[in-house]
C-alpha cells in the first residue's frame, strides 16, 4: 500500500490521521504488462491471471466486473455547548461507490448530504465529520467519504492498528490529484468508547458521540485591530506622571497571553500622552505588556519591551508608549507574558504628558475568555444496496 502526502484541509480536529489508502488511478500490474515473455505474452495471450486494473471497471477472469453498491439514509446530529442545545437537524444522506482504492473496506461511497429537519439555533455550525456537510462556503473539490469495514486493518509505521465493524468518515480531493481516502474521524468500531457501528447485509447503523471543551469571547474584548488606525511604538524609555498600582496573574489561564487582563479608564483632554507599565516588588517581578483603545474600542497602539523595569523578571522588560491623542476617553489594556519571580505581578502606571487626565482602574483582573463544555451526538441509519 502506497503512502500518499496528506494535504491541508485546515478544518478538523477531532481525529486527523494521514494515513491514506492506495490512489486508485496507479496501475498494480506487471511491469511488463503481466507477462513472462516477450511481445507481452509468454506464448498462450495470458496476462498476470486476471486482466485486473485498479480502476473502477475491474474485470475478473471471466471478465466480469466488481459490483457497485449505492446507500441511502439519514442522520440525526445535535450538539450542545455549556448544556445548551446549539445544532439540532437532520440530513438525507446518500451514497455511491467512490473510486479510490481502500484497503479493508468492505464499503467506501462518495456521500451527499442534504439538510431536511432543523431545529438549531443561529449560532449553529454543523459538525462535518458527522454531517457530511460544511457550515461554511469552502473548496467544492473536497469529497466527503464515508467507509466501512468489517475487519478492517490501518496501518501504522510500528505495527498496523486492527478494527471490528469500523465506520470512518474520510475525504479525497480527486480533481487535484489526491484520491484518498484520507482519514477524518472513526465513528465508531466494537472497540471505541465513542460510538458503535452494525451492518447486517442490508442496513448500516451507527450510534457516535463525543465531548470536550472550547473557549469563548466575553461580552467585552478589549482589542480590536480592524480599525486601521494603529500607530507603532518606539519608546525606549519609562515615563514620569500620576501612578496607579495593581497586580496580576502571573500565568495566563488558557487561550492566550492576553485572556487576563487589567483594564485602565484614562481621560484626557488632548495632547501628548505618555504611558508606563513596571514591576515594582522583586519578589513578584513579570514580563508585562499593554496595548491602548479609543473610545470606540479600537486598538490603537501597544507597548512591550521598551525599557528595563525597576524590578527585572526573570525574562524581558517592561511596557511604555508616547501617543498624541484627541481628547477623550481610552482604555489601557495591561497583561502578562508570564517569566514571573511569583504568582503575581505587583505593577504600577504611570500616565503623564503635556495634558489634563484621570486614571482608574475599569476593570481587575477581567478574563477575556471562558472555558465551555459541549458535546456532538450523531445517530444513523441506512439501506446500501447493490446496483
Amino acid at each position: 500500500m502506497t503512502r500518499t502526502a496528506l494535504p491541508a484541509l485546515g478544518l478538523f480536529a477531532l481525529i486527523s490521521l494521514s494515513v491514506a489508502c492506495d490512489d486508485k488511478g496507479s496501475s498494480d500490474t506487471a511491469s511488463t504488462d503481466g507477462a513472462d515473455g516477450t511481445d507481452g505474452t509468454d506464448g498462450t495471450d495470458e496476462t498476470d491471471g486476471t486482466d485486473e486494473t485498479d480502476g473502477t471497471d475491474e474485470t475478473d477472469a471471466t471478465g466480469g466486473t466488481d459490483p457497485t453498491y449505492s446507500f441511502a439514509g439519514s442522520v440525526d446530529v445535535a450538539s450542545t455547548l455549556d448544556g445548551a442545545t446549539v445544532c439540532d437537524g437532520s440530513f438525507d444522506l446518500s451514497g455511491s461507490t467512490y473510486t479510490g482504492d481502500c484497503e479493508g473496506c468492505d464499503f467506501l461511497f462518495e456521500m451527499d448530504s442534504t439538510l431536511a429537519d432543523d431545529a438549531s439555533t443561529e449560532d449553529c455550525a454543523w459538525d462535518s465529520l458527522v454531517a457530511y456537510t460544511w457550515s461554511y462556503a469552502t473548496d467544492p473539490s473536497i469529497t466527503f467519504l464515508m467507509g466501512f469495514g468489517e475487519d478492517f486493518v490501518m496501518p501504522g509505521y510500528y505495527y498496523d492498528y486492527y478494527y471490528t465493524n469500523l465506520l470512518f468518515s474520510a475525504y479525497a480531493l480527486p480533481d487535484q490529484g489526491y484520491p484518498g481516502p484520507y482519514y477524518l474521524a472513526f465513528l465508531g468500531s466494537d472497540e471505541s468508547e465513542a460510538g458503535s457501528a452494525t451492518f447486517d447485509g442490508t442496513t448500516l447503523a451507527w450510534d457516535f458521540g463525543y465531548a470536550g471543551s472550547q473557549t469563548e469571547t466575553v461580552d467585552e474584548t478589549y482589542v480590536s485591530y480592524d480599525c486601521g488606525a494603529y500607530v507603532y511604538n518606539y519608546a525606549d524609555a519609562a515615563y514620569t506622571g500620576a501612578a496607579a498600582s495593581s497586580t496580576l496573574p502571573c500565568e495566563s489561564t488558557g487561550v492566550d497571553p492576553t485572556d487576563v487582563v487589567d483594564v485602565w479608564e484614562i481621560t484626557t483632554s488632548g495632547g501628548t500622552v505618555n504611558l508606563t507599565a513596571d514591576t515594582t516588588v522583586a519578589e513578584t517581578a513579570g514580563d508585562l505588556a499593554f496595548y491602548l483603545n479609543d473610545d470606540t474600542g479600537c486598538t490603537i497602539t501597544g507597548g512591550d519591551d521598551n525599557f528595563d523595569c525597576t524590578e527585572t523578571p526573570l525574562a524581558y522588560s517592561c511596557p511604555s508608549a508616547s501617543i498624541d491623542l484627541d481628547a477623550g476617553t481610552y482604555q489601557l489594556v495591561v497583561y502578562g507574558f508570564g517569566s514571573c519571580e511569583g504568582s503575581i505581578v505587583d505593577y504600577r502606571v504611570v500616565v503623564g504628558g503635556d495634558t489634563t487626565y484621570t486614571v482608574n482602574l475599569l476593570q481587575d483582573d477581567w478574563i477575556r475568555y471562558e472555558t465551555l463544555p459541549y458535546t456532538v451526538t450523531a445517530v444513523g441509519a441506512g439501506e446500501i444496496t447493490e446496483d
